[in-house]
């Protein structure tokens, strides 16, 4: 089935890993997003070595650790507890690293996606996007889903559209629904079924690219973009014009660049440091998004964004 329709007068939430739910394959043929209903089975392996000259042990004293495994462990433990981000000296302070060891580490972390370095800053931070793709975090995508779902609830019946709050996968290149509220209408997006999307090809990626610098952009995107329809940005230098009018104005637009029929609007949500870690939209059938659409839609976005971020960094809903 290409794109994933509901007729059932329902608000929802989804879960990457769970049975119709982001992260099936992408299927050939325009437009066709690959939905599934049934995950498929994946079997993990772990080879444990004979011996770790690298081994330390727990706290009671008896099973061998990693030592390195349970410093970047230690590492993300307090990545995770912080909303603005820790600087190379006061984690190795804090953890009793040498700079160098926690350097290392960081970085590595840092490679498989799992942390991000503020470069203005200097802060390191952990990726949200790890709160919707590792079995690892279930608590807090529990925690994520019921602290947004009434303030997407409201949003999709304001709007009388699909909202979805997406986050940046570990890669940047894509965006996942960490969670969502389907629209009144009898005919709506239904996200639970959608895989991980191209950035470049959905408004909400747009607004996560868009707070990337120019420089870590290029390299991100690569000398060609994947196409997904025929409205579909391949050329990173286009697509980076439009991500500087994205920064200018405060949210961005899709016109069937991911799906044929499907048009979005989206606008970034920030932490307390007020930089963007995921960006809310709201989706829609049809072959344009009008501007009186999107003059509609804009304030109800943005004060469902702002709310979003209090439940998210102050665990208050906005006065």
């Amino acid at each position: 089935m290409p794109v994933h329709y509901s007729t059932r007068p329902r608000a929802n939430t989804a879960q990457p890993g769970s049975p119709g739910s982001v992260g099936a394959g992408r299927r050939g043929g325009e437009g066709t997003l690959g939905v599934s209903a049934k995950q498929g089975t994946h079997e993990s392996r772990m080879a444990t070595p004979p011996h770790d000259n690298n081994a330390t042990r727990n706290s009671r004293g008896s099973t061998p650790l990693v030592q390195s495994v349970a410093r970047a462990a230690r590492i993300m433990r307090v990545l995770l507890g912080s909303a603005e981000g820790e600087r190379l000296t006061d984690l190795a302070r804090g953890l009793d690293l040498t700079k160098s060891t926690a350097h290392r580490l960081l970085r590595t972390l840092e490679s498989e996606g799992m942390v991000r370095k503020d470069r203005a800053s200097g802060r390191y931070r952990a990726n949200p996007a790890m709160a919707v793709s590792m079995p690892a975090a279930v608590s807090t995508i529990l925690s994520l889903r019921a602290a947004t779902q009434d303030s997407l609830k409201q949003l999709a019946q304001g709007a009388s559209a699909t909202a979805v709050l997406a986050f940046p996968d570990e890669t940047r290149r894509n965006v996942v629904a960490g969670a969502y509220a389907l629209s009144p209408e009898p005919v709506r997006l239904d996200p639970s079924a959608l895989p991980p999307v191209p950035a470049h090809a959905i408004a909400p990626g747009k607004c996560c690219l868009a707070a990337i610098s120019d420089e870590e952009l290029r390299d991100l995107l690569g000398e060609t973009l994947p196409q997904m329809t025929r409205f579909t940005i391949t050329s990173p230098d286009v697509l980076m014009e439009q991500l500087a009018q994205v920064r200018s104005r405060g949210y961005a637009i899709c016109e069937q660049e991911a799906m044929m029929g499907i048009c979005g609007l989206a606008v970034p949500v920030r932490d307390r440091a007020g930089a963007v870690v995921a960006s809310l939209a709201l989706g829609a059938t049809g072959h344009t998004l009008p501007r009186v659409q999107i003059r509609q839609w804009l304030p109800l976005l943005r004060t469902a964004a702002d709310a979003v971020s209090r439940l998210l960094y102050d665990g208050r809903p906005a006065e």
